[in-house]
């Protein structure tokens, strides 16, 4: 699983066989630990559906039997499933309690038997959850306590945590903080070949690269690392990786050429019922589609407010508000600054000025000149 991939067909055909020994022995742990393998394969894999039932089931039976340890691995394979679903709310409240629930002397040995500390990775997915939520410094606080556990583990959980917080920096959009974070997880994972890790940092670290440096190189090896990932069967965080791609396209070889990029990330979020990054790849056509043609803005418009009802929808007011003020800077540059203090307002309500999203003081300063 970690050196292959945990899409690749190597790691099915592996664990098919644990399947078929726990079947003749009645091991439970044999089946619980297939349970986790094959959720885990599915889930990269793009089939959330079928992960998501295999997740349900494999707490089902693990709280049947009381089985504690079982069923905090369990709650946070299905909260892990829920955040990428888009339901965020629900996967907050399902790995809040497989953190609650965490015992250390009780449930150490889940990295062992699960292939992933049930703390660390609940800590690390609650902070992607929380951010997206506007639990901005909570997110933050989980984040680096995966890292503090993960660390006492080993490298393969220091890898899970370290790739997660690479996550959470480039949904902060901050590419400096990204790269350092990305190119940590390569240090392990090509120390230690975990090759799905490693094919994953690279992308982000060639989208920081892009970003910070030169696009068109950045462009290239992003492209490059995307292709490996999704040569592996992977289809999860796809959507994402595409929009990322898609900003290295629109500044390296104009606009026209990254809108295409946007409707396969979405094509593959329609497929997949990945639905977490909806709101910024709408965000992103919006801000394509203004390059495109700033003298007409209907379209970026319609695309920021789509961004903005599907945050909304989930309850993700980090992402309703990146929305909200991408439209205030459009209303404000075509004289209607009644629309946009309407639009902005209410998104900024309940944020406070922090460095982990900026955009919040350049919305107050902005609904300050409005007003």
């Amino acid at each position: 699983m970690w050196s292959k991939g945990f899409a690749a067909e190597e790691t099915k055909a592996a664990f098919a066989r644990v399947a078929q020994f726990a079947g003749q022995t009645e091991s439970d742990p044999a089946r619980f630990a297939t349970y986790d393998a094959d959720g885990q394969r599915m889930f990269m894999r793009g089939e959330y559906a079928r992960a998501q039932e295999t997740a349900e089931i494999f707490l089902r039976e693990a709280e049947v039997e009381r089985r504690a340890t079982e069923a905090g691995a369990a709650r946070r394979m299905l909260g892990f499933i829920r955040l990428f679903q888009g339901d965020l709310k629900g996967a907050r409240s399902i790995l809040e309690g497989a953190l609650a629930d965490y015992v250390p002397e009780r449930d150490g040995e889940t990295q062992h038997r699960f292939s992933r500390d049930t703390e660390v990775t609940s800590a690390a997915y609650l902070a992607v959850a929380q951010w997206h939520l506007g639990e901005l410094e909570r997110a933050r606080q989980l984040v680096d306590r995966a890292i503090r556990r993960a660390k006492e583990l080993g490298p393969a959980p220091t890898t899970t945590a370290l790739f997660w917080k690479t996550m959470l920096e480039s949904r902060r959009d901050d590419a400096s903080a990204t790269s350092l974070a990305a190119h940590a997880v390569l240090d392990v994972a090509e120390n230690y070949g975990l090759k799905s890790y490693a094919d994953l940092a690279k992308i982000y670290a060639a989208w920081a690269r892009g970003r910070l440096h030169d696009p068109e190189v950045g462009r290239i090896e992003c492209e490059m690392a995307l292709t490996s990932f999704l040569a592996q069967g992977n289809k999860v965080v796809t959507p994402s990786f595409h929009g990322m791609l898609a900003e290295l396209e629109a500044a390296a070889c104009g606009p026209e050429v990254a809108l295409p990029r946007i409707d396969q990330g979405l094509a593959i979020a329609n497929e997949t019922g990945e639905r977490i990054t909806d709101s910024y790849l709408h965000r992103l056509r919006g801000d394509i589609l203004l390059k495109l043609d700033s003298a007409d803005p209907a379209l970026a418009e319609e695309a920021y407010r789509t961004a903005i009802a599907i945050a909304q929808q989930q309850g993700a007011r980090s992402d309703a508000l990146l929305a909200s003020l991408a439209v205030a800077r459009l209303y404000q540059s075509t004289g209607r600054p009644t629309g946009a203090h309407a639009v902005l307002a209410p998104a900024l309500e309940g944020f406070a000025p922090t460095p982990e999203m900026p955009e919040i003081a350049e919305a107050e300063a902005l609904l300050s000149r409005l007003a």
